[in-house]
């Protein structure tokens, strides 16, 4: 059932299409189904070129989509005919907002909460200085220097880029490693989870300092009391409420449509509270989802899940969208410039050094250089986060192509150099990745990202 509904929700963009097209005229059926199907044959590319990316280069397939949306950006420098018609197909928008909704829905399901509150003291450190150190070394020292002009809004979206680590790329890799079960695997999942909420904080409260007017305390800090509490009341309710919401999945909402309705009710009110009180919709997503995150049902064959596994038909469709659609924003003569250059080594290097050596707070049991690398990926929220900057006018196209190349980059360090950091701290000491038992829906929702 919930194959059918994913089916069903890929004809949204068409129903969207034809109300901004064809309000007050007859549908337009031909050019409907010219858009469905081009649609159709960008996903179908994407997941192929993603796959044979993925068995490759042993990277994640969300790499290969970025590479093929920037590879579909520029196909005009190699005059190819086809890819100014994928550029400007007006259901692509639409289509990348699901996915977007998807991932941080996803993200959000995955998120362990039991061992958060468990690690909260030193994963909650590692998080803020993980976000705090980078957001001002880049936001206010690189980005002071390369553009002394630019306004407050601009070096804060810059700086927010750097600080949100990639859940799902950190918990590929390490998975693919065989490690995901160590207790430096899972205190990395445990700061992914946590800076992605402060991200999400960081973005909201960058949104309104945007909207314009002189920046004030006031304009400072109620966003972010705003978004905090909006966040730690999410939890709370998803943690405390999270036995009658598995009893509703398990017993009342009988079928997968069903419980996939379930699940996307909460998702979407929050995110009209959060729009409603001033903060981005997206966190009210994430925020809706979290309340969930504990929650379980039994399926028709005994087999116990978490709601995350109601998401895997609409994320196969969706989720590749939005990566295509970040990458086709990148214009890569834009990202080949001195300036461009600079801030992504400079972002590069300042998230290097600041995750290598936070690292070293891991406390007993944890390899250091592991859990520096392990959380060092950037992805889908830093993504979101400078769209949001894009979308505002408070960055560039250079500044986004610099963000896409540093989300590729960022896994490829991680990618090539965490195996023999690895395989060093083993012989140095084997109890290091002793597994921990992680929760068994993320063991599950870990397993379906393969």
């Amino acid at each position: 059932m919930t194959t059918v509904a994913a089916i069903v929700a890929f004809l949204t963009p068409v129903q969207a299409w034809a109300e901004a097209h064809g309000a007050g005229h007859a549908f337009d059926e031909g050019g409907a189904i010219k858009m469905l199907a081009t649609l159709v044959f960008l996903g179908f590319t994407a997941h192929l070129v993603g796959t044979v990316f993925q068995k490759k280069t042993g990277l994640t397939e969300a790499i290969g989509w970025l590479l093929l949306g920037v590879f579909v950006s520029n196909g005009h420098y190699l005059h190819l005919p086809f890819t100014d018609a994928l550029k400007a197909n007006p259901g692509l928008p639409y289509a990348s907002y699901v996915g977007v909704c998807i991932l941080l829905i996803m993200a959000a399901l995955e998120t362990d909460l039991p061992q958060m509150i468990k690690n909260a003291r030193i994963g909650g450190l590692l998080a803020a200085l993980g976000v705090a150190i980078p957001l001002f070394a880049v936001g206010f020292g690189l980005v002071s220097v390369l553009m002394p002009t630019a306004p407050l809004a601009t070096k804060l979206f810059i700086g927010g880029m750097v600080t949100p680590t990639s859940l799902g790329i950190a918990a590929k890799i390490l998975k693919d490693l065989g490690v995901l079960s160590s207790k430096a695997a899972q205190l990395a999942m445990n700061v992914a989870a946590i800076d992605d909420i402060i991200g999400l904080v960081v973005m909201a409260v960058i949104q309104t300092m945007a909207g314009g007017g002189t920046v004030t305390p006031a304009l400072v800090l109620v966003p972010i009391v705003k978004a905090s509490l909006f966040m730690v009341i999410a939890i709370g309710i998803g943690y405390y409420l999270a036995p009658m919401s598995s009893r509703i999945l398990s017993r009342y909402a009988g079928t997968e449509s069903m419980r996939l309705k379930f699940v996307l009710v909460p998702c979407f009110l929050a995110a009209i509270v959060a729009h409603a009180i001033g903060l981005s919709p997206l966190m009210g997503v994430y925020a809706g989802a979290v309340f969930l995150t504990e929650a379980h049902f039994t399926d028709f064959d005994g087999k116990e899940h978490g709601a995350e596994y109601l998401f895997k038909p609409l994320a196969y469709v969706f989720v590749p969208f939005f990566f295509l659609e970040v990458g086709m924003k990148v214009d890569l003569p834009l990202l080949f410039t001195a300036k461009a250059i600079t801030l992504f080594a400079g972002c590069l290097a300042i998230l290097v050094g600041t995750k290598l050596a936070l690292g070293k707070l891991g406390g007993k049991g944890v390899d250091p250089v592991v859990l520096g690398l392990a959380t060092i990926p950037r992805g889908e929220v830093a993504l979101v986060i400078v769209s949001s900057g894009l979308a505002v006018h408070a960055v560039d196209q250079s500044v986004f192509a610099v963000c896409v190349a540093l989300v590729i980059g960022s896994a490829v360090v991680t990618g090539v150099f965490l195996p023999g950091a690895i395989k060093r701290a083993k012989e140095r000491d084997p109890s290091l990745f002793a597994p921990t038992d992680p929760s068994p829906h993320m063991e599950e929702a870990l397993t379906d990202a393969e």
